[in-house]
């Protein structure tokens, strides 16, 4: 969930068409130790839990005694040091303070993921999980049984995997948005922004038959249909809610139902707020096309998608989200990093959007 500094050597920082990621001096061997004797620690603590978690649903009649609970103490020491040394890394070491934030958080994030089992949802664990398995690559990475050009790469694959799994758990196994999910999304959007600075996905996609390539792209009737598809698309998208409403009534009621305004308002929050962020806005456009203003980074397409999938069956939900972000990165218009920070946008979006209508009384 939470960044990990990412080392790379000179010659892959100036081959990124990005800016340059600032390397990270190395931590101290003791520090090193710490953490990673933390990570291994937190992640079998995990490994038991989901296993707990599983048993629980499988079986519900089990009586197991939660093993954690019965080292509470030690488990609660085990976190906190842990939590503790990777914060310190990130103030003292990546020099970064929101690094040593993040850490933190996460390492809250994760003792109250662990502590209270009958409360947490099977997508947290599966985030943390997935996020420790991370964190050990790394500290084997910076005891040097891995290179830097490997690590960037599993870190990229990482992104991917994190954010399927967050689509997964929310699309198909129906995940309840909460305030507390932000944290997780955030971080997501973290590590979508690092990969997407490193920019390394055309070296797995780019020869791949299902793009559309530089010679058909040099063809203006390729272009302009392109063009009409991508605008035809994110509408189509946008007006899903809206369709949705008039026909469970009257077309007036749809019309005066903010819900049915809901996609339009994820479209103007990712491409009018969320590109503007500076950090963001230097992102190009794999191809840009005539009518294309934005930047790339994020999706806004993907992000309407996930957000006007909301009252679908899971089915219909996964394969237009999906069908949404392939069409965005086959047409090159988006790199995976942008389609993959897209849906996590689109999920903070209907967290931000169920405030609100708690808020309102809707």
């Amino acid at each position: 969930m939470a960044h990990e500094s990412t080392q790379f050597t000179k010659e892959e920082k100036t081959s990124s068409p990005a800016a340059p990621i600032k390397l990270s001096k190395n931590p101290p061997k003791w520090l090193n130790s710490v953490m990673k004797f933390g990570s291994t620690t937190d992640f079998f603590v995990l490994a038991v839990l989901i296993v707990y978690h599983i048993k629980q649903h499988l079986l519900p009649e089990d009586e197991a005694l939660w093993p954690i609970r019965q080292a509470y103490a030690l488990h609660s020491a085990l976190v906190i040091i842990n939590g503790l040394a990777s914060t310190w890394k990130g103030w003292s070491v990546d020099n970064n303070a929101f690094y040593a934030l993040h850490h933190a958080i996460t390492h809250v994030f994760f003792y109250y993921t662990t502590a209270a089992p009958s409360n947490t949802s099977s997508k947290y664990l599966a985030a943390m999980f997935i996020y420790l398995f991370m964190r050990i690559f790394k500290r084997l990475k910076d005891e040097g049984l891995y290179t830097d050009k490997e690590w960037v790469v599993f870190y990229v694959l990482y992104t991917y995997t994190q954010t399927i799994t967050s689509l997964f758990f929310t699309l198909w196994i129906g995940h309840e948005h909460k305030p507390i999910d932000i944290i997780g999304y955030i971080a997501l959007v973290d590590s979508a922004y690092t990969s997407r600075r490193v920019d390394i996905s055309k070296e797995f996609f780019g020869g791949l038959p299902i793009f559309v390539t530089d010679n058909a792209l040099q063809r203006p009737e390729i272009r302009k249909l392109l063009s009409i598809l991508d605008v035809v698309i994110v509408w189509a998208v946008t007006a899903i809610p809206l369709y949705q409403n008039a026909q469970g009534g009257n077309g007036l009621s749809a019309l005066t139902n903010i819900d049915s305004y809901r996609s339009l308002l994820a479209f103007g929050f990712v491409d009018l707020i969320v590109k503007r962020i500076p950090a963001f806005k230097k992102f190009k456009r794999p191809h840009v096309y005539d009518h294309m203003k934005s930047g790339s980074f994020p999706s806004a397409h993907a992000a309407v998608a996930v957000v006007s999938c909301q009252t679908m069956d899971p089915l219909t939900k996964v394969v237009m989200v999906a069908a949404v972000g392939f069409s965005r990165v086959s047409s090159r218009s988006h790199t995976p990093e942008d389609v993959c920070a897209g849906y996590i946008f689109g999920d903070i979006f209907n967290v931000i959007w169920i405030i609100a209508m708690t808020l309102i009384g809707k």
